[in-house]
């Protein structure tokens, strides 16, 4: 009778850990489901992120949703939030450019930049650099600009009115609108020049 008893309260104990220990593993996985990369499959627009305009206090954010994002311009000024653009005309515009059903709630791109004083935005598509009036919303595909060939050996002024220049291993200064040359040092030679280094072979 005693071996029974004892058989019993040992079942009921297994059982009542075995309980416990599911309810535990239920908590955990109920837990896990609050984790910040669980959480971000299920909330969006948690955080805003700023990019502002030149030096005004105007700025513009993406909201991201689920189905969805959208570029909205904020005047911080007179407390006014909107829509950046118009997303449907974007959307358009960018099936006719690019040959392809482009989405008004997920546009290919994520950043934009502001142009000629609000008429206009500049964003990039993979490779190419887009510009897109806001009144006609034709879109223009811009021309990579060469960056103009900077000489290693001269510096300009703020105000590009003046070089130093290096010139027979010395440095010269020179006044760009007249040309006129005028030494500042005269110690330099071969092998030490001022402004680099000088190596014959």
């Amino acid at each position: 009778m005693r071996k029974y008893i004892l058989s019993v309260i040992g079942l009921c104990l297994i059982s009542t850990l075995t309980i416990n220990a599911q309810s535990i593993q239920e908590k955990y996985k109920k837990a896990e489901e609050f984790l910040s990369w669980n959480l971000s499959e299920k909330l969006y627009s948690l955080t805003v992120n700023p990019q502002w305009i030149d030096e005004s206090s105007n700025f513009w954010f993406l909201d991201q949703k689920k189905s969805k994002k959208e570029f909205i311009l904020v005047n911080s000024k007179k407390k006014r939030m909107s829509a950046a653009f118009n997303h449907k005309k974007m959307a358009d515009a960018l099936t006719s450019q690019l040959g392809r059903i482009i989405s008004a709630d997920s546009l290919p791109f994520n950043y934009i930049k502001f142009i000629n004083h609000y008429k206009g935005i500049r964003f990039k598509i993979k490779s190419k650099t887009y510009s897109c009036d806001l009144k006609s919303y034709v879109l223009k595909v811009q021309e990579k600009e060469e960056k103009e060939k900077r000489n290693p050996f001269e510096s300009s002024s703020p105000d590009k009115k003046w070089k130093v220049i290096v010139k027979d291993f010395n440095l010269y200064l020179l006044e760009i609108d007249s040309k006129e040359e005028f030494q500042l040092t005269k110690d330099g030679k071969e092998n030490f020049s001022y402004g680099f280094f000088n190596i014959m072979v």
